[in-house]
């Protein structure tokens, strides 16, 4: 498709991403001909020529290695400069231009600065002068190929879009709890055994209906493949770090090498058909180590950069705790808990890739423990705090939090593909500061996990435009990177991938809702589009807007339930984005007061209880967590409100379900009872069920209260295929409303 936004591209916001530190046009009309053009390079930056050379489809004389330039025709001079004060220097003349390196890698950016140019402006480019310097040192992919596997030629594909956005560092997730994609030699059943699942869960796979498809899933790479990929990425200068997730996330290890598992875990290893965190861990005895020091001997021949990502994260300790053998070693290195002993496995582990010159990068979970080596790199993504402490503790840090998890949703669109959960827009991609707690913060990488991205259309999805973001945060000096000049380049970009046949989300031109007051039996609320010279349609009766819908000019007024839909068109008034909902259900309860309950009566913490009485019920809307309250492992529990003064009502609804692309678990029951006092409360009557919105109900004749009380039965059980055992369903709660 065309990107129709009607945007005049300047000249003086060039369509590169990322934009270079530095980029001065000159003050004339004069242009450089790209199509009558000849390289010239030493035979040492042959290949810099030959890549410049393919991507401009030159003529194939029109490449002179180690030649003087003869005739007046317009020529590419390739030099590199050790003395350069940038990284690369950009200089186009009208007959000439120069690009000069400080080395070859610094080269091969100037060259993708070039391709960029040429791509979007093509064959006539304006004179200018870029001299370009990176920001962080580490700019980082992570592909996650253990819950699908992807193929050595999407692989490569991704190497190209990170050597297009000047990323230095691919992460690759080999291993997890739903695959092992690694072969090695010295333990063959590894592939044999764990890179085979006998299939994959349909849906969520927390959802009531997680049922699986029974289509096995297989693929690993052999080591032939690994030297290919290595190699293909070294010609574009990246860094390939594997990572072997340890002790956690050993499912698949442990169906190969049952052996290495703790052996009072109560049901056998298997390579997982579900996603989460599960229970099999590796045990802590020395046969382990002594297993993990060959396997690694083999994998560092494989992979030549300093760097060997070993996880560390989500370990469930449970089988530790009980474990004859992990308790002995606990014992023996007089450790004072189990957090101490997964500090004890990463030490070991950190010392054998020592012996191997591999540097450990662990998830800043292992921060929990206080015996972890100073040399471990620590990627951050719990959080800023986390970051800090490993700052203050001495370890090298990169910035991977939550905002650069490119497979959360990139707009709250019901036309977005499927997506684990979250919200990560290219907006607050863009606005997200890898460096904002300290310059000595080694770089940034975005993280793209696939339990639910399972095809290369829909992986390039999930990156494009983020990676742009994510490379010009990464690139561009903090004083340099501004929102609304990228905002500008988007159609450019999106018009450049289109044409190198990507498939990029055009998420962006979703529009936004958002509330901006509430009172007594209303909800006012705006649209708000990144684009403003894009028309807004809307619809109030749940369908899908279209050009002959209500044009958006100010903020709409609801004063009943109402199910909104928006989308932006482009200028022929054709669909520009998806389109975004919203529930607005204004109500007796809204901006009640909100506390909950244990089954004694005690006041518990339950986040987010507040979104209970905002007014957007979450039916019909994309699933986001923050607008839930969830009660975990408890078999009852009260919800109470304070309406604040005696309000007359005679319907109550409470939603358990409904948001799109889940299927919460019911409770069992749910009483009402309503009071004047808080202290003698009276049955009102028990919400009903109703499908299939997911909310339940409670219609009577009308009733005066202040005050309300929900109590909960959840006493079932569910199977967790994370926990390997039945347990209490996890309940999120949606809005209450009296009405």
């Amino acid at each position: 498709m065309a990107y129709a936004v009607n945007i005049r591209r300047s000249i003086t916001n060039l369509p590169l991403a990322p934009y270079p530190a530095h980029c001065e046009l000159a003050a004339n009309d004069h242009r450089f001909n790209l199509e009558l053009a000849t390289i010239y390079a030493n035979q040492c930056l042959s290949e810099y020529a030959e890549v410049l050379h393919a991507a401009l489809d030159l003529p194939k004389h029109n490449v002179q290695l180690d030649a003087e330039r003869s005739g007046k025709s317009p020529a590419i001079a390739l030099n590199l400069n050790a003395a350069l004060d940038s990284d690369y220097e950009l200089i186009i003349g009208v007959d000439t231009v120069s690009l000069t390196g400080r080395d070859e890698t610094q080269m091969f950016y100037g060259v993708q600065t070039l391709i960029q140019l040429a791509q979007s402006l093509g064959p006539y480019l304006p004179t200018l002068e870029i001299r370009d310097t990176a920001r962080c040192k580490y700019r980082g992919l992570h592909l996650d190929v253990s819950r699908h596997f992807y193929p050595v030629d999407n692989v490569k594909r991704v190497l190209d879009l990170m050597a297009m956005h000047k990323l230095n560092h691919f992460h690759w997730h080999l291993v997890d709890d739903q695959g092992w994609r690694l072969e090695i030699d010295a333990f063959p059943d590894l592939v044999k055994t764990g890179s085979h699942r006998p299939g994959t869960v349909t849906k969520h796979t927390l959802d009531r209906d997680n049922e699986l498809d029974n289509t096995p899933h297989r693929g690993f790479y052999t080591k032939q493949d690994i030297r290919d990929i290595v190699a293909y990425a070294k010609a574009r200068h990246i860094t390939v770090i594997p990572e072997i997730d340890l002790p956690g996330h050993s499912s698949a290890l442990l169906t190969a090498y049952p052996v290495l598992a703790c052996h009072n875990a109560p049901t056998p290893p298997r390579v997982q058909t579900h996603f989460g965190i599960f229970t099999q861990v590796l045990c802590n005895r020395e046969s382990t180590f002594t297993f993990l020091e060959t396997l690694f001997t083999e994998l560092a021949v494989l992979f030549p950069g300093p760097y060997v990502h070993i996880g560390g994260d989500e370990v469930k300790k449970t089988h530790w705790d009980s474990c004859p053998d992990c308790q002995q070693v606990l014992r023996d290195r007089a450790l004072s808990n189990s957090e101490a002993l997964h500090g004890y496995f990463i030490q070991r582990v950190t010392k054998i890739l020592a012996n191997l010159n591999k540097r450990a990068i662990c998830w800043d979970d292992v921060l929990d423990s206080d015996n972890l080596d100073q040399s471990v790199k620590i990627m951050s993504w719990l959080g800023e705090e986390k970051a800090c402490d490993a700052l203050t503790r001495g370890h090298d840090v990169i910035m991977t939090q939550s905002k650069l998890y490119f497979d959360f949703y990139q707009s709250l669109s019901i036309d977005e593909p499927f997506a684990i959960h979250g919200h990560a827009p290219l907006k607050e991609v863009y606005n997200y500061d890898p460096l904002e707690h300290s310059d000595t913060i080694q770089g940034v990488q975005a993280n793209v996990w696939t339990e639910y991205i399972d095809t290369m259309p829909k992986l390039e999805y999930a990156l494009l435009p983020r990676l742009a973001a994510l490379a010009e945060i990464a690139w561009t000096p903090k004083s340099q990177q501004s929102w609304t000049a990228f905002r500008q380049r988007i159609p450019a970009l999106l018009e450049r991938y289109e044409k190198l046949g990507y498939h990029a989300a055009d998420s962006v031109f979703v529009p936004q809702f958002n509330v901006l007051d509430r009172g007594t039996g209303y909800l006012r609320v705006a649209l708000h589009s990144e684009f403003p010279q894009l028309p807004i349609y809307f619809t109030s009766d749940g369908t899908r807007p279209t050009e002959g819908s209500s044009a958006y000019q100010q903020p709409l007024l609801i004063t009943e339930p109402t199910l909104l839909h928006a989308g932006c068109f482009s200028t022929d008034n054709k669909p520009a984005s998806g389109v975004v909902p919203l529930f607005v259900f204004p109500h007796h309860a809204m901006g009640c007061k909100v506390v909950a309950k244990d089954s004694a009566l005690n006041l518990i913490e339950i986040d987010h209880l507040n979104q209970l009485t905002n007014g957007l019920p979450q039916q019909g809307v994309r699933f986001q967590h923050a607008q839930w309250a969830l009660f975990e492992a408890l078999d009852s529990f009260h919800i109470d409100l304070d309406l604040r003064t005696t309000q007359t009502f005679s319907t109550i609804s409470v939603g358990f379900d409904g948001a799109l692309g889940r299927s919460l678990y019911f409770p069992v029951s749910v009483t009402v009872h309503g009071s004047q006092n808080e202290q003698d409360w009276k049955v009102l009557g028990q919400l009903q069920p109703s499908q299939p919105t997911g909310r339940w109900a409670l219609s009577s004749a009308e009733h005066t209260y202040r005050f309300l009380r929900f109590s909960v039965d959840n006493r079932q059980t569910i199977y967790s295929f994370e926990d390997a055992r039945d347990i209490i369903p996890p309940l999120y709660v949606d809005e209450i409303t009296v009405t």
